[in-house]
């Protein structure tokens, strides 16, 4: 994830300047731009549909790889892994799409003033910045809790994480007809106040019975981040002037992912003081308080993107 902080912004000044399918063909594990020659209309219906394979492959790729590690060894496993990325090169390479490339010179700090002056992609930025800081405290906190707090077997923390993948499928197949409904800010505004009750549910989670709260919790607050995913991606895609789209993309990527690796190592120094229970609450806290950006700007719920 340090690769977003080091070469995040350069990025976006290079897809800017290229063509979109070479860089996806030759930069697979990137995943960046996708949604960078799919028609307005169809964005948030295409956005659902790439979340839904992407939650349907964190449905049942821990399973799977649990089972291929066990059945064939761990570098046989990374070796099949490998192998799909070779495949996704070969099916990105037959896509068609009709794109010019910007021969212009761009500059970095073009993205990043774009979406600090833009009023719902700054939203988008602070919120999405503390997300990430948050979940990287939650990869600390979900083996630490589930493995040694409630001692669950390697099995069981298959299907526990498998949860969220579940909850992100069902989010992902809902969010289009969401947003078509009410609207990319009333789906963005009422997600986030969803997302600040919902982790009481897994602050829950403990011994015997409680320990369901955890992937249930997990997999609605998964759902709901889907919709949120969705109404914000469809609308920064609409209204990002096409030379400027990989540049804003970078810029946000930088913003928000690059909080997660610092999440980690914090997460990491504070778990030496406190309890598993205590950082489970700190998680659950930070995940809600994360949307406050979106809750304190009720003008979101007017965003709509025009065609």
């Amino acid at each position: 994830m340090a690769a977003f902080l080091v070469i995040g912004l350069p990025v976006g000044v290079w897809v800017d300047r290229l063509r979109r399918r070479p860089v996806l063909v030759v930069a697979d594990a990137a995943r960046a731009l996708v949604l960078a020659t799919v028609p307005l209309g169809d964005l948030a219906r295409s956005m659902g549909v790439l979340e839904s394979i992407r939650n349907l492959a964190a449905l049942v790729g821990p399973g799977v790889g649990g089972w291929l590690v066990q059945l064939l060894t761990a570098p046989i496993a990374i070796l099949v892994d490998a192998v799909t990325y070779a495949l996704s090169s070969v099916l990105l390479s037959r896509v068609r799409a009709h794109e010019t490339p910007n021969p212009e010179r761009g500059s970095v700090m073009e993205g990043l003033r774009y979406v600090t002056g833009h009023p719902v992609l700054r939203l988008v930025a602070i919120a999405g910045a503390t997300v990430m800081f948050t979940n990287g405290i939650w990869a600390i906190v979900q083996p630490l809790l589930l493995v040694r707090e409630l001692g669950v077997s390697p099995a069981a923390y298959g299907l526990i994480v498998s949860a969220t993948g579940a909850g992100g499928l069902v989010g992902a197949i809902l969010a289009p007809r969401v947003v078509a409904r009410v609207g990319n800010g009333m789906a963005l505004y009422g997600s986030a106040v969803l997302l600040m009750v919902i982790p009481l549910i897994t602050a829950g989670t403990g011994p015997g019975w409680r320990l369901v709260l955890y992937p249930v919790g997990m997999a609605l607050f998964s759902l709901v981040t889907l919709v949120l995913v969705v109404a914000q991606g469809s609308y920064r895609q609409a209204i990002c002037p096409e030379h400027l789209r990989g540049r804003m993309n970078a810029s946000l990527r930088f913003l928000m992912w690059g909080a997660l690796p610092v999440g980690g190592v914090l997460g990491g120094l504070v778990a030496e003081a406190l309890t598993i229970q205590q950082m489970l609450w700190l998680a659950c806290f930070g995940s809600a308080a994360a949307n406050l950006p979106y809750v304190l700007n009720p003008f979101l719920r007017t965003v709509r993107i025009t065609p």
